[in-house]
């Protein structure tokens, strides 16, 4: 129903009319054209709602797909009511943009466009990035307190850096009941910033003390919390195979994962969160502190289109004159070839950082002694068996060395760049190259020649 919505909701750009009068003939056009396919999809939607509310009444269990939209469908029901005002009351849409900041979640869902959608998602993550802030300096504290080999899996959680189960797992006893990051152990002002990240803090709350509304926080961080193991209880029922992209990142965006990726990686992520989500040595609060995530943050950035870097690098904030020239900057650099932007200080600072780097090669030696050491015990044949079944999806025919490096890099806690160096000295350099089982296989023979240690 989504591509349904998507399909009617697309913006026509204006005509490169020199009359002011066509100009505002067209907005009011496309307002009222958008309106009329608002308004047709929510009967649509209504009509399909009533039906599964009546199977649902019946004792029919309805699929995932099902309730989501009945959900989705009774909430822009209740969103119509004031949103009419805006509709029937003549100049009230002037104040439609006012009680849209005050209040993101007022126009019901057939109404919104998907960029309006992924601009409120993009505000939303952003208004959250000083409470998530505090809650891993709490989680720091927490650990390094009594645990300071769990430094690396702390940095890698604050850096943004890939997270695997196995990291996770490393964190959970720390979230039992009786230990620091239970949420019954929590003091007031965490747990408010803990309602923030997961989404259940109300505007309202900021007038009040955080003495007053931390167990109703806390109350409703529990219910959020029942409401996502039944969702997941039903997506390993169910499989996640034929999820669309809208709905995955939709699954992403409600456990707080990162949700700007590709959709082999949003699968692989909610994959790694269902499966912690049913490991019975996991408590499920461990994943509102710590969560999954398969690539690191700069890769992340790199992977994404060009206007949505710009809105989530917050350029569109910047001066008119300031923002054009930064657009043009990046039009031109994803269009031209390297050779043509170089001058003669850019080709000068590359070479100083080249020489720069190739007298550094001596001092790391030893650190790639101490990898390709750590790559001889860990590049089993069963480990390797585990990286191709675990990251091998059936939209992705072939991995490459750069998933490889991730991999190893995540297990063996060694870093992506010193993994990575290794590879190139066994000419393995070409990061969207596929590697196949043989090649590790060569690769950790090679590793086990060249090591001390006694490999058993």
């Amino acid at each position: 129903m989504l591509r349904f919505s998507r399909r009617f909701l697309h913006e026509a750009a204006p005509p490169s009319s020199s009359g002011g009068a066509a100009y505002y003939f067209h907005m009011a056009k496309e307002g009222v054209r958008h309106l009329y396919h608002g308004f047709r999809l929510f009967g649509v939607n209504t009509k399909l709602a009533w039906r599964y509310s009546r199977r649902l009444q019946s004792g029919q269990a309805l699929t995932r797909r099902e309730r989501l939209l009945l959900e989705r469908a009774t909430l822009d029901l209740l969103r119509l009511v004031p949103f009419t005002f805006f509709v029937v009351v003549p100049f009230a849409e002037f104040l439609l943009p006012v009680a849209l900041k005050m209040f993101p979640t007022l126009i019901p869902s057939t109404f919104e466009t998907e960029s309006q959608g992924r601009t409120r998602a993009y505000r939303g993550a952003m208004r959250t990035l000083l409470a998530r802030k505090k809650l891993l300096e709490h989680m720091t504290s927490v650990v390094l307190a009594t645990n300071p080999e769990h430094a690396d899996i702390l940095r890698r959680a604050t850096c943004g850096d890939t997270l695997t189960p196995e990291h996770i797992r490393v964190i959970a006893p720390f979230c039992d009941k009786v230990r620091p990051l239970s949420l019954g152990k929590l003091p007031p002002e965490l747990i408010v910033e803990l309602g923030k990240t997961v989404g259940v803090y109300h505007p309202i709350y900021r007038v009040l003390p955080k003495a007053m509304i931390a167990q109703r926080v806390r109350a409703d961080v529990v219910a959020y919390t029942q409401k996502l193991k039944r969702d997941d209880l039903q997506l390993d029922a169910e499989g996640m195979g034929d999820l669309t992209m809208e709905e995955l990142i939709k699954a992403n965006q409600q456990r707080g994962m990162r949700w700007t990726e590709s959709k082999d990686t949003l699968l692989v992520q909610l994959e790694w969160w269902v499966e912690l989500a049913k490991d019975p040595k996991v408590r499920y609060g461990t994943l509102f502190w710590i969560k999954p995530t398969r690539f690191n943050l700069r890769k992340s950035m790199t992977n994404l289109p060009l206007d949505q870097r710009r809105q989530f690098l917050g350029i569109h904030t910047l001066p008119s004159n300031v923002r054009d020239n930064l657009e043009l900057l990046c039009d031109k650099v994803d269009r031209k070839p390297n050779n043509e932007l170089k001058s003669d200080a850019d080709s000068l600072a590359a070479e100083v950082d080249v020489i720069a780097t190739q007298e550094q090669a001596a001092g790391k030696d030893t650190d790639q002694k101490e990898v390709r050491d750590a790559l001889a015990v860990f590049l089993t044949e069963a480990n390797i068996d585990t990286f191709f079944r675990t990251c091998v999806r059936p939209d992705k025919k072939e991995l490459t060395v750069s998933d490889a490096v991730e991999y190893i890099a995540g297990a063996t806690h060694m870093g992506s760049h010193g993994v990575s160096t290794v590879f190139d000295a066994f000419n393995l350099d070409q990061g969207s190259a596929p590697i196949v089982k043989a090649n590790l296989l060569a690769l950790a023979k090679r590793c086990r020649d060249d090591s001390s240690v006694k490999i058993p």
